[in-house]
């Protein structure tokens, strides 16, 4: 990264500030701005930083393997020391007191470990509770609000969404949690929603009830998997008693959104992707997918079917990675 971003700066003659090199290179905002402070702080530094642009200076700069070999050892050795302090059996103060050397180690009396030690053995009532409690925890999705320019140039839409928007939106689980997340990922592998997952779904859409109700169901295409989320769609829509209505295709293969990093090259990777059908009911929709990641492709989906009539979109899935 570090001789990638260097190298930007070198072939910018006015220079790049950190959004510009997001939109150039797919990097996240925390890693150029962390990448951009390490250079900085070099003697002599390689980069400089004039207002709100960096430049690449006169100085040479070679990475140091030796310097970031001993450091990444150094936190090596301390996340593995955190590690057995977690998991360790004796005091906590002893462990501590060990850990700094310290010549006459003493058990303190007071600590969760000296008070009351951990069992491994629970009541069966309290397993079930944790398991409902888990399989009920859906999450809340909140669609984005702002594209940035010409990140949907094909689509022709930048700046704030505004009526494009998506309405508030709910997940089942987080992926492979111990609730339902690890059968949705179980299911995933095996191409094919186990009716549960399906059920679970049902459940929670009619606790959410959202208003006004959508009066039909659609979903996000895959061409990897063109069976997966149809199927899944389709079976909620049979439960909630709403017709299913296939009017979302994707007429562009793109990478996968977990390969993009930043807010521009998300949205970018989508930019005609999706075609949206003419004439689809002017209604409340219900937009099912399996696994929300960014978030932008239901953004998307949901802005180019409210630019067709539909009136609200309430997107739903069964997990989110957590990188919303």
């Amino acid at each position: 990264m570090v001789q990638v971003i260097l190298r930007a700066l070198e072939e910018s003659e006015e220079g790049l500030s950190i959004v510009q090199l997001q939109k150039e290179l797919n990097y996240s905002q925390g890693d150029v701005t962390k990448t951009l402070k390490y250079l900085s702080v070099e003697n002599p530094s390689p980069v400089m930083k004039i207002q709100s642009k960096w430049y690449r200076t006169a100085n040479p700069y070679e990475y140091d393997t030796q310097k970031v070999e001993t450091i990444t050892a150094i936190r090596r050795r301390e996340w593995e020391e955190m590690q057995n302090y977690l998991d360790t059996d004796e005091c906590l103060m002893m462990f501590l007191q060990k850990a700094l050397n310290d010549p006459s180690p003493e058990s303190c009396g007071k600590c969760a470990i000296c008070t009351t030690p951990l069992s491994s053995e629970f009541a069966h009532e309290i397993g079930v509770k944790a398991a409902e409690f888990f399989r009920k925890s859906d999450i809340v999705f909140k669609p984005k609000k702002q594209v940035k320019p010409d990140a949907l140039s094909e689509y022709g839409i930048r700046g704030n969404l505004r009526e494009l928007r998506a309405e508030e939106g709910r997940i089942l689980s987080r992926w492979e949690d111990a609730g339902w997340g690890k059968m949705v990922a179980a299911n995933k592998h095996q191409g094919f929603f186990e009716d549960e997952l399906v059920d679970a779904m049902v459940e929670m859409i009619r606790k959410w009830h959202p208003e006004p109700y959508p009066i039909w169901v659609t979903c996000v295409p895959s061409h990897r998997h063109p069976e997966l989320v149809p199927s899944l769609a389709k079976r909620i829509a049979q439960k909630l008693g709403l017709p299913f209505v296939d009017a979302v295709h994707k007429i562009k293969d793109n990478q996968p959104q977990k390969m993009m990093h930043n807010a521009y090259h998300q949205a970018k990777n989508l930019d005609g992707v999706f075609r949206v059908d003419e004439n689809i009911p002017a209604k409340p929709v219900l937009l099912v997918d399996d696994v929300i990641d960014s978030g932008w492709t239901v953004t998307v989906v949901a802005a180019l079917l409210k630019a067709k009539g539909a009136t609200h979109i309430y997107p739903t899935a069964l997990a989110s990675t957590g990188k919303m």
